[in-house]
């Protein structure tokens, strides 16, 4: 990869320069295609969105059907978000839940 280019993706990324050729042009690299720059840019915001904090997902929730299917005496369960690890590669959950039994409920 030529730094270069990455360094001009920054740039603009940042609104420093009008365009790419511009931000090319001060970090020391002449192009033909803007498509050059544009497709750092892309690459850095991938990134970025890689390292965002895990977001709620409708995937990651539990979901009545599994809970009835997998868990039946669960009368509530309360999954909170996701909190990711330190190096963001997986993720933990404390959960709360009301578990029904012969005798009562349990919390």
């Amino acid at each position: 990869a030529d730094w270069r280019l990455v360094a001009a993706a920054q740039a603009i990324r940042r609104g420093e320069f009008k365009d790419e050729f511009e931000a090319a042009a001060a970090m020391g690299k002449s192009i033909s295609r803007r498509r050059e720059v544009e497709s750092w840019s892309k690459k850095l915001e991938e990134l970025e969105q890689r390292q965002a904090p895990t977001r709620r997902s409708s995937r990651l929730l539990v979901q009545h059907p599994w809970v009835q299917a997998h868990l039946p005496g669960v009368q509530v369960l309360e999954p909170p978000s996701p909190v990711p690890t330190e190096h963001g590669h997986h993720a933990t959950r404390r959960l709360a839940a009301v578990v029904s039994k012969t005798s009562g409920s349990v919390q």
